[in-house]
């Protein structure tokens, strides 16, 4: 049965590792509407071929669409297109 959003798996590792693997596999940032608490929504980090995602300590805020705005520039900033990122996503199921 394939999973939702909900039910993919976090990942909760320490800092170093975490850039470890952004140094040598492509990352994106994503929001999910089902990823937020009383601060706003919480980013996550992708990691190409690697399943699940990680939390950041981050909130972009209670807007759903701004935060979604946020997560797009950040992985423009890592060069990544709206199709590239999607695709590291969904490396990730």
């Amino acid at each position: 049965m394939p999973q939702t959003d909900t039910q993919r798996i976090t990942i909760k590792v320490d800092r170093d590792e975490l850039q470890k693997l952004i140094a040598e596999r492509k990352v994106c940032y994503f929001i999910l509407e089902t990823q937020k608490d009383e601060r706003g929504f919480i980013p996550l980090i992708a990691v190409q071929n690697v399943c699940g995602f990680y939390h950041t300590d981050w909130r972009w805020g209670h807007d759903l669409a701004k935060a979604e705005e946020i997560a797009k520039e950040k992985n423009l900033a890592l060069g990544l297109t709206d199709v590239e990122a999607w695709k590291i996503q969904a490396s990730t199921m």
